[in-house]
């Protein structure tokens, strides 16, 4: 049996929150995002994070993430840039506009898939969605 702390070389990276600048560029096969992007309600910041994915990714390589889909009581539209916003959420409520901003940020949308959330959570779904670096 091989680990996966014997595979994998964890680093932590401090940064801006607007940027990756202190990541390597064409280092890593994946980047996952889980309940990030959508706490972001500045469209400008998110669509230069999904740049900077696609700079620190191989060619290739993957970024995976995971937004809030449709309404939510405190949340503002995924176009919305919310500067000054606290404590808000952003909604996708257009999966073409989603994929049309990744795919804009350097990437080939390879799929996405509504579910369901969990218990307790006021988020009407999930989106996931699978992006490959573009050739």
């Amino acid at each position: 049996w091989v680990l996966a702390h014997d595979l994998v070389q964890p680093y932590l990276y401090l940064t801006n929150g607007a940027d990756l600048a202190t990541i390597p560029s064409d280092g890593y096969d994946l980047v996952l995002s889980t309940i990030t992007l959508q706490h972001l309600c500045v469209r400008a910041v998110r669509l230069s994070l999904m740049r900077e994915c696609a700079r620190v990714l191989k060619p290739d390589g993957y970024f995976c993430f995971q937004m809030g889909f449709g309404t939510h009581p405190s949340s503002v539209p995924y176009e919305t840039d919310g500067y000054g916003l606290t404590h808000v959420d952003t909604r996708v409520e257009n999966v073409e506009a989603l994929t049309a901003d990744v795919e804009a940020c350097g990437f080939v949308v390879r799929g996405t898939d509504l579910r369901p959330t969990g218990p307790g959570d006021i988020h009407a779904q999930w989106i996931f969605v699978r992006a490959q670096v573009a050739a």
